[in-house]
């Protein structure tokens, strides 16, 4: 009886260290694996990595076991190879379409992230320097804007923040719009990278290259240089915030130092919004619209004066 109880408390012992060990893997697993993706580039990336680890692990099984079933028969092999015209076609074929399954998708990939969009809702040039990164362009109004991003320090850290990823100006986009990016240097190499939505792109001298990035889901992801630029170089993040255009912007823009937007640009954003629903509205009954139309013009004339006295355009 004890016996059975020894044997019984040493498999709950193995059981549990199993467990333990699988959640250790699980763990370390995700923590060497790829982020999330937040676009559609880096979720493509992400599916085609999984399936060229998946290619990897079939070539790898099935060389070991014909390598452990020739280990065990000797004569095996030369039993096999011997005017074998079917093995012989299948190490032929097996290779080409392992290559051709890998080569389709990497070249759509490819083609899609250099597809070239024309409906671009903001363009932002982004200079890097030594070390620091610069940040200028056009709002949704045409609006300019121009700052310089430098890593907090220690001291200015606060509950929540990442420690040498916090910067004291950060780009805010809005999430679900194409946005251009022209990034360039004013000194030496550096990389704009952001892991998150599987984004490098080299900083050079003299040259601006283009890349345009569109994020599905709202949030805060960080990056850093990704070029050795000079002593300070692992002290170059970058912070990029996707945010609602509507929902979020009057809790981001408490703070003084983001100078893409405000309140006034909210405002007169809603208003045009206004005006093209209306338009689109009565638009879409062509059939009315004559009886209408003064009424339309009535209610954007009172809507124009309550503008113009609330906001003094």
């Amino acid at each position: 009886m004890k016996k059975l109880i020894m044997i019984k408390g040493d498999s709950i012992n193995i059981m549990f260290f199993l467990m333990k060990k699988k959640i250790f893997l699980l763990m370390m697993y995700g923590r060497m694996n790829l982020m999330d993706g937040v676009s559609m580039v880096s979720q493509n990336m992400m599916m085609f990595h999984q399936f060229c680890l998946s290619i990897i692990m079939t070539i790898l099984v099935g060389v070991c076991l014909l390598s452990f079933i020739c280990i065990k028969k000797k004569n095996l092999p030369v039993k096999i190879l011997y005017n074998a015209s079917v093995v012989e076609f299948t190490w032929t074929v097996l290779p080409m379409f392992f290559l051709l399954s890998l080569g389709g998708p990497c070249f759509y990939m490819l083609y899609s992230i250099e597809g070239e969009v024309t409906n671009y809702s903001m363009d932002v040039k982004i200079t890097g320097h030594q070390w620091y990164w610069s940040y200028e362009g056009n709002d949704y109004l045409g609006k300019s804007f121009s700052f310089d991003s430098y890593m907090k320090d220690l001291n200015e850290l606060k509950m929540g923040h990442s420690r040498l990823l916090e910067v004291d100006n950060h780009l805010l986009l809005p999430y679900k719009h194409n946005i251009r990016l022209l990034i360039t240097s004013s000194d030496v190499l550096h990389s704009w990278a952001l892991p998150k939505m599987a984004l490098k792109v080299d900083a050079i001298p003299g040259r601006l290259n283009m890349m345009s990035i569109r994020s599905m889901t709202p949030g805060s992801f960080y990056g850093q240089c990704s070029e050795i630029c000079g002593v300070n170089h692992s002290f170059m993040p970058i912070h990029v915030q996707f945010t609602h255009f509507f929902s979020d912007l009057t809790n981001v823009y408490t703070n003084d130092q983001l100078k893409i937007m405000n309140m006034y640009y909210y405002e007169k954003m809603k208003y045009i919004i206004y005006k093209k629903k209306l338009e689109e509205y009565y638009r879409n009954k062509a059939e009315a619209l004559k009886n209408i139309k003064p009424k339309i013009n009535n209610e954007m004339d009172d809507y124009d004066e309550l503008y113009k006295y609330n906001y003094s355009i």
